[in-house]
């Protein structure tokens, strides 16, 4: 109903609207009366006009005459406002579509007997073109084309901060050979390039020019003509080198400052001369040096400042210093009981690797024994080999083949173990006794899980199993009578045919008669029925013999309840007795 009011108080001229408002714009109240300060909302008729208005606009413009009777009025008014609009804008679409077939059904007409189809159609004459040829695709020409004026190709396409237009050139199953242009708007620069893509859509730029005349490859390096090399460069085959050849750079190592060599390469190996300088010692030689494939130097001649000559590593003479029996080294020297033979071996910047022959008069043993000398003149053997055929290191110890270490020994990783391990590492702590450690730890924290098995002083043996991070360690105690004691200091009770979790209740009672009442020190839920109760064990004297017997009371369990159970203990023998209980219940019971 969208109908205006025509009640007898209505008047023909609606109020002005209020010319200032007196608050915020807001929400209608009824009041508080507790609050003699917050009043009804007043509903001026003002407001009242403005929403009666809004309402018979509505129907107006849907041309819906106003009826007292009629509550959807407003609806219909604004379901009909839409479907007047939506077959408005089909009616115009309609129209639009259908000069626009028209327009294109003329010029098809008009060009039918001068157009040349876009794809498949035959032109027969040549094709001149004077001007330029704008393509944003591929031209195929089978025929004669010539051209008059410029080909280029000005479409372009973005990639990252690049323009790019799209390319000039040929094809050949999948692969392109093909000239572009390209614009970084980041560098600000406008290079051409030659660019191969082959069938697997990789790109290799063969080279590149620049708005500055810069001539380089995909990496940026520099081509350069023939007559700058020729003038700048040594070839690598032939050529005259007019000049002296000298090594100036230099790299460190340690307290040696080394010029870069100077000499041949082949297959890995180099050959050369370097000047070297020692810091340390303050000496300046040169000398010549054999690198090998494996990175060993092997230096032969070197010679110091002070014309000294140093001969090192292998003597191989081809012309008159020949030797026709082994070379030995047979001077001698002493420390304490052992006599040695001076070093053979290698030597550079005062470090030394050689063997040498050894008597120990203490022990009437000769060995054989490879050293490496560092230059702070530390020693290492690094095996020593007997005159009764043993092979062991520095400190005696056996070297082992592989064979041997396979058929004695397990992996660190993986491995499988045929037998059981046993740990007999022990631990005396004065409170107790510990041994057998193990335990399984990750490697980038502090998460741990082990086990040792443990006796505390005049306690039970246990097997400890613990679990250990940053939040602490917490220990399980699975002790020799069977019982398993939680972190929290509680024993796990055995449950018999109880599913899920249970709650335990311990106390003791003590000064019974012969039939008693015993209460649970806390009430079980009255939905969860009592499992079992455990009279563990005896206190005082008992007339049948023995002070800690365990208990052969009768429990009338007919008479259990949530909250206590009977008790008669005449037939145990007990006299004056105390006894510890045990009380299980399932999970849900308050305890």
């Amino acid at each position: 109903m969208a109908y205006q009011i025509d009640d007898i108080t209505a008047v023909q001229t609606p109020d002005p609207l209020p010319e200032n408002a007196v608050s915020q714009p807001g929400y209608f109240t009824d009041g508080d009366p507790s609050d003699k300060g917050l009043g009804a909302t007043f509903v001026p008729a003002w407001w009242l006009n403005m929403v009666q208005g809004e309402l018979v606009a509505i129907c107006q413009k849907a041309n819906i005459q106003p009826d007292k009777t009629n509550n959807t009025q407003v609806v219909t008014a604004i379901l009909t406002l839409i479907q007047q609009q939506g077959s408005n804008l089909l009616s115009s679409l309609e129209t639009a579509l259908n000069s626009e077939i028209q327009r294109a059904q003329n010029a098809e007409t008009g060009l039918s007997n001068a157009k040349v189809n876009r794809s498949g159609d035959t032109m027969s004459g040549d094709l001149t073109i004077d001007g330029s040829l704008h393509l944003n695709g591929s031209l195929n020409a089978t025929g004669a084309a010539s051209f008059q004026g410029s080909v280029l190709s000005q479409g372009t396409f973005q990639q990252g901060d690049l323009a790019l237009t799209q390319p000039i050139g040929a094809t050949l199953e999948g692969s392109q050979f093909y000239v572009q242009l390209v614009n970084d708007a980041k560098e600000g620069t406008t290079y051409g390039r030659l660019v191969l893509r082959d069938g697997g859509g990789n790109y290799y730029v063969g080279l590149q020019i620049d708005n500055h005349g810069n001539v380089t490859d995909g990496q940026g390096r520099s081509f350069l003509s023939k007559p700058e090399a020729q003038a700048a460069y040594l070839p690598l085959s032939g050529g005259n080198l007019t000049g002296a050849l000298y090594s100036a750079n230099i790299f460190q190592q340690g307290d040696l400052a080394l010029t870069q060599p100077i000499g041949a390469t082949l297959e890995g190996s180099q050959f050369y001369v370097q000047l070297v300088n020692d810091a340390k010692e303050g000496t300046t030689y040169g000398r010549l040096v054999l690198r090998d494939g494996g990175g060993n130097f092997h230096i032969p001649i070197q010679v110091d400042t002070h014309d000294n000559t140093t001969l090192s590593g292998t003597l191989n003479a081809t012309g008159a210093a020949s030797f026709q029996s082994s070379v030995l080294s047979q001077g001698t020297f002493q420390q304490g009981d052992l006599q040695m033979t001076f070093p053979i071996g290698a030597g550079f910047w005062n470090m030394q690797f050689f063997l040498q022959l050894a008597n120990n008069a203490k022990t009437g043993t000769t060995t054989g024994r490879l050293v490496l000398k560092d230059n702070g003149g530390n020693y290492f053997v690094a095996l020593q080999i007997d005159n009764h055929g043993h092979v062991t290191d520095a400190q005696g110890r056996d070297f082992l083949t592989k064979p041997e270490a396979q058929a004695a020994y397990l992996p660190l990783s993986g491995g499988n173990l045929t037998g059981g391990i046993t740990m007999t590492e022990a631990n005396n702590w004065g409170f107790g006794r510990g041994g057998g450690l193990s335990s399984l730890a990750m490697g980038d924290g502090p998460e741990r899980f082990y086990q040792q098995v443990y006796r505390p002083k005049g306690g039970l043996t246990q097997g400890v199993l613990g679990v250990a991070d940053e939040t602490g360690d917490r220990q399980w105690k699975l002790q020799a009578n069977g019982a398993i004691v939680t972190p929290s200091g509680n024993t796990l009770p055995e449950v018999r045919g109880v599913p899920g979790r249970v709650v335990t209740q311990y106390f003791r009672i003590t000064n019974l008669a012969n039939v008693n009442y015993i209460p649970f020190p806390v009430a079980f839920a009255a939905s969860d029925p009592v499992n079992e109760i455990f009279i563990t064990y005896g206190y005082g004297y008992n007339s049948n013999g023995g002070s800690t017997e365990q208990s052969v009371m009768y429990i009338y369990k007919q008479k259990t309840t949530n909250n206590g159970f009977w008790i008669d203990r005449s037939e145990s023998g007990f006299q004056d007795a105390a006894f510890d209980v045990a009380v299980t219940g399932p999970m849900g019971a308050s305890s």
